[in-house]
């Protein structure tokens, strides 16, 4: 019986959950194999998922660029791999993936996703030295709720403070 990918998400989360991340992989290396071509970026960001949860930096962004590959209009993989660069340090990828984040939720006439990109776009930027950058997109986003970003809070007024000084946060 072929699984749906829900169903298969929720069975590798469980298993997660449960501290069993190489069954988690597992099942969704396996399940990619039989399902539709349509839904393999979904198993590949699940898949990124577990191994990131597991620790296995490298090969969860790898999988997230299979997904964002094979579905580049997908949000979802855009904004997890954004999340993701501005995690490891990864701030010009950062910034690349925020603008696609951007123009992809534009066209699809969604806003969802475009204050965090937009918001991480102008941490990526100013951790870059893009002083007029990174005001230029801190003032455009329009929630002024701190978001978690490297570690810690970071909130849109501290991005224009220290974009507005030239220094890093």
């Amino acid at each position: 019986m072929v699984q749906t990918p829900e169903e298969i998400r929720d069975r590798m989360r469980k298993l997660q959950n449960a501290g069993r991340s190489d069954e988690a992989i597992a099942i969704c290396t396996a399940a990619m194999s039989k399902i539709s071509q349509e839904d393999i970026h979904r198993l590949l960001d699940y898949r990124a998922s577990a191994k990131w949860r597991a620790g296995d930096r490298e090969e969860a962004l790898a999988d997230m660029e299979a997904a964002i590959t094979a579905a580049p209009k997908w949000a979802g993989h855009l904004y997890q791999y954004m999340l993701w660069c501005a995690e490891l340090d990864l701030f010009n990828d950062a910034v690349k993936v925020s603008k696609q984040l951007v123009a992809v939720e534009t066209e699809r006439a969604s806003v969802a996703f475009i204050d965090s990109a937009r918001f991480i776009q102008s941490f990526a930027l100013l951790q870059l030295g893009d002083w007029e950058g990174a005001l230029a997109s801190a003032r455009s986003v329009k929630d002024e709720k701190p978001i978690w970003v490297s570690g810690r809070f970071v909130s849109k007024s501290e991005l224009i403070e220290a974009a507005a000084k030239k220094k890093r946060i």
